[in-house]
């Protein structure tokens, strides 16, 4: 996680054996034991095609915990 302003992040990953069409989301929560929710304000980024990703957020409000699913 790297930030990228006072009030964005970026989340780069790499992906393998992904299948093709698939879709990424972050999820995102504010403390360990709630439960996992869409960041809808995360832009997705392709860095290498097929192969590396990133997600722009905001980090404004209270600290947040982040996970990447694909579907």
């Amino acid at each position: 996680i790297q930030r990228i302003s006072a009030a964005q992040v970026q989340i780069e990953f790499d992906v393998t054996n992904i299948r093709a069409g698939a879709a990424f989301q972050l999820m995102t929560k504010g403390a360990l034991g709630d439960n996992w929710s869409v960041d809808n304000s995360a832009a997705l980024q392709t860095v290498v095609a097929g192969l590396r990703f990133r997600f722009v957020t905001s980090t404004v409000g209270t600290p947040r915990f982040f996970r990447g699913s694909a579907q």
